[in-house]
């Protein structure tokens, strides 16, 4: 069975990365023919039917209700138009009707692309455009501000989620009988079109395939985490971004486990609903993590957080400090990855057996890392270098080959990320590539000095970049964001010799400015590229 799409939107297969499954996966994925039958039919059929597979609010649904919902609406996608290889694009906050949605654009054999509800109309009608996208699932405010790029792009139609005067919505497409069966594909096929943040340019698409949910739920949940059926799962991260795409949509459903969706994130609300859905395990950020600690000093003394065994963390480097303290007051095992929208899920990981405060761990099962110099050759230990990745999750550009061969050496993925080996085999990071600080012959972490500010008790958030300087190349300059009630005057009196006394003299910032807050990606990721730009 050829996969159609990839065929003729993807790079050219010589450019792909080298993805190798291990025998188990491969023959799990043998007979795959669409990853929604793994996330529906399979557990009908197993007597998991009338287990919970969605909260979402106020709404509840079993596996067998999500699945005759989901044959409905794919039904009426096929009444007005979609057809196999079409792309559906979505802007949709965390909830059931994301899910629906999703899953019956996969059911019929279409490409999904779900994107950030706070994406700007530019920004959707780029991704529109690149993907030649047949229609939009939005809610009804965001349909009226986008109406008029149907004109503009290859979009057919724009159906609401709330029923409205002006669009179709969810709810006329399925008062219809339901899908007699789904469409049969190759496990190659692109499922889901995933476009990166843009922090360095414009938006790319990035290829998955039914293949690779699959992997993902297997290498990583099942595998690394141990996820199993009886888990809850409860997150933040926007399933708009593969961090929360898999880890609250394609894992959860794969392995037949509840995933419980908010559709925004507010510190009381969420410690309540793990409290109340009883959850075990938790997808947050660090910038979430410190929140909630900044808001609820003791999470355990006002809520019950005992049904927890595992938090996780990504999107972001998590500092020694914040690891342990986050340990310490949620009480439970915290662990934290590294992954990318171009490899679908984190590839290195802490595990529950396997814990080093700040470290990222180690390479995710069914995945190889190398960490190399500029002439390819491996670092020794403590030598940083290039991180490289290879596993059964690979970086495919959409319609872009000229970045495709800039992704992929001798069949490694190239990451962008500096980390480092210590002798215990933990990887640590450093920092990406484009903001290693050079000064004065040293190579400089951001990162590092990032999380020694804040440290601090009067600073709640920091960004470190390098600055032109004529005699050391670049110098380091902190943008600082202060705690309420701190006194700027004290703060600089004092932070030049708080950072002295735990970093060697040439990372110590010289330039410090103070901000009210700091430019971040709808991810919480800093831009520092744009505070470049503000440097000139």
């Amino acid at each position: 069975m050829r996969a159609e799409v990839i065929s003729r939107y993807g790079p050219p297969p010589e450019l792909y990365p080298e993805m190798p499954y291990d025998e188990e996966l491969e023959r799990m994925s043998r007979d795959l023919r669409n990853i929604s039958e793994l996330m529906l039919d399979r557990h009908v059929k197993s007597n998991l039917g009338d287990k919970t597979a969605v909260v979402s609010g106020g709404v509840r649904k079993t596996y067998s209700e999500l699945l005759n919902d989901t044959d409905k609406l794919a039904k009426g996608l096929c009444e007005i138009g979609v057809e196999k290889g079409d792309r559906i694009m979505t802007k949709l906050s965390n909830s059931y009707e994301l899910i629906l949605t999703l899953l019956a654009a996969l059911r019929v054999g279409a490409v999904i692309i779900p994107c950030h509800p706070l994406f700007a109309k530019r920004e959707i009608e780029y991704i529109a455009k690149n993907s030649d996208a047949k229609l939009l699932v939005t809610d009804e405010n965001s349909a009226k501000e986008l109406k008029s790029i149907i004109n503009e792009t290859q979009l057919h139609e724009i159906v609401t989620t709330e029923e409205s005067e002006s669009f179709r919505s969810l709810k006329e497409l399925t008062q219809t009988s339901a899908l007699s069966e789904y469409v049969k594909l190759s496990p190659e096929e692109v499922a889901v079109l995933l476009y990166t943040s843009g922090t360095t340019g414009k938006p790319k698409g990035c290829i998955h395939s039914h293949k690779e949910y699959l992997a993902v739920a297997y290498c990583y949940a099942e595998k690394t985490l141990h996820c199993r059926k009886e888990d809850i799962i409860t997150g933040v991260p926007s399933i708009a971004f593969a961090y929360g795409h898999t880890g609250l949509f394609g894992n959860p459903l794969i392995l037949g486990e509840t995933t419980v969706l908010m559709q925004k994130f507010e510190p009381e609300i969420l410690l309540e609903t793990i409290e109340h859905e009883r959850t075990t395990v938790l997808l947050v950020t660090p910038t979430v993590m410190k929140i909630i600690l900044a808001k609820i000093p003791e999470p355990r003394k006002e809520y019950d957080l005992s049904s927890l065994r595992l938090t996780l963390s990504a999107g972001e480097v998590c500092p020694p400090t914040l690891y342990s303290n986050w340990m310490e007051k949620i009480g439970c095992t915290h662990i934290q990855h590294i992954g990318s929208t171009e490899m679908f899920n984190g590839f290195v990981s802490t595990t529950p057996e396997k814990q080093k405060p700040g470290a990222l761990g180690f390479p995710v099962h069914g995945y190889s890392v190398r960490i190399v110099k500029d002439d390819w050759r491996d670092c020794k230990p403590f030598e940083e270098g290039l991180l490289l990745v290879k596993g059964p999750t690979g970086t495919r550009y959409w319609r872009d080959s000229e970045t495709q061969r800039k992704a992929v050496h001798d069949g490694w993925n190239i990451t962008g990320d500096v980390c480092y080996f210590d002798e215990e085999g933990f990887i640590w990071y450093v920092g990406r590539v484009d903001d290693i600080i050079k000064s004065s012959g040293y190579r400089i972490s951001p990162a590092e000095i990032e999380d020694v500010l804040i440290e601090h008790p009067c600073i709640s958030d920091a960004a470190v970049i390098g600055v032109a300087d004529e005699k050391r190349g670049q110098i380091v300059k902190a943008y600082l964001v202060l705690k309420e009630g701190c006194d700027k005057e004290n703060v600089e009196r004092e932070i030049v010799g708080f950072l002295q006394s735990r970093l060697a003299r040439y990372k110590v910032p010289r330039i410090f400015e103070y901000v009210d807050e700091l430019p971040k990606t709808v991810t919480g990721k800093v831009k520092r590229s744009e505070l470049r730009k503000r440097e000139g």
